[in-house]
């Protein structure tokens, strides 16, 4: 990261919708907008985040940054020098990174020294030594990276957890996104965001697991005994027609013609004996 200039903006910021216009006499700086309490909606280009409480958006000196802050809630906005080159933020123009800040981490250590300079100022550009502004500019780096490796591990974690549970569900026809979300205690779209990280989707993911079960227990000869239709709506396939085309259309025939070429099952003595099959006694 380039050397910092040494001149730092804060802004403290209640009720309102405010305009921070830098970019005009700051051609670079990062910006790190702190959700001290409440929330708040930042603009900058097309780019909008909601931000929730305890959230801080890091983002490049790109252009006019807009924040519009509700009752009773409050924001911090820093203007620190320094270059966005080498931050782990999103390749879309203006795109930013929400961090989350969380104790014991360097987003709460971020935090807690935004909060203090928020204290301390009048707001304004204020003359700071180049050094500090060089840790400041570190701390920002080193929370990104942070929080990077920490979505990763999240959205894996939150995929592992959402397969899990999709296989104790099957046969519940009713499983679906909003189901699944509301059992993991998470947003659908934060749930969706995890299955694209896999290169999935959930109803695909659901659907295509649904199809592998049936197709293990047409071919098990301990299941012959049971029709098809009953096989499919134990797996949470109830409507047969529908079944048959997602299995075709899956296996390259039909689930009956698949269970013709399965193993058939021995029924009796002599058939085991013909078979080969062991007996005890």
């Amino acid at each position: 990261m380039g050397q910092a200039s040494g001149t730092i903006s804060i802004h403290r910021l209640g009720r309102g919708r405010w305009l921070l216009d830098e970019k005009s006499h700051r051609p670079d700086g990062i910006w790190a907008v702190l959700t001290d309490r409440g929330t708040a909606t930042t603009r900058m280009g097309s780019s909008v985040k909601v931000m929730e409480e305890h959230r801080m958006l890091i983002l490049d000196n790109s252009g006019s940054l807009t924040v519009t802050v509700p009752d009773a809630s409050r924001t911090i906005a820093v203007l620190l020098p320094g270059e966005s080159g080498d931050l782990p933020l999103p390749t879309s123009p203006s795109g930013g990174l929400v961090i989350s800040v969380r104790r014991g981490s360097t987003s709460g250590i971020l935090a807690h020294i935004l909060r203090g300079l928020a204290e301390d100022d009048h707001g304004g550009f204020n003359e700071h030594g180049r050094r500090v502004c060089d840790q400041l500019t570190a701390i920002v780096r080193m929370a990104c990276a942070e929080e990077t490796a920490t979505g990763r591990s999240d959205v894996h974690a939150l995929f592992t957890a959402s397969t899990e549970a999709i296989e104790n569900r099957l046969w519940d026809e009713d499983l679906d996104a909003e189901a699944l979300a509301t059992r993991l205690n998470v947003s659908t779209r934060t749930l969706h965001r995890a299955f694209r990280a896999q290169g999935a989707t959930v109803s695909l993911w659901i659907r295509e697991r649904r199809l592998d079960r049936c197709r293990q227990d047409l071919q098990d000869p301990n299941f012959h005994h049971l029709p098809v239709g009953t096989i499919a709506a134990q797996w949470g396939l109830k409507d047969a027609a529908h079944f048959s085309r997602l299995f075709k259309a899956r296996f390259g025939e039909p689930p009956r013609k698949f269970r013709a070429a399965a193993p058939q099952p021995v029924d009796d003595f002599e058939h085991q004996i013909e078979a080969g099959g062991r007996i005890f006694a």
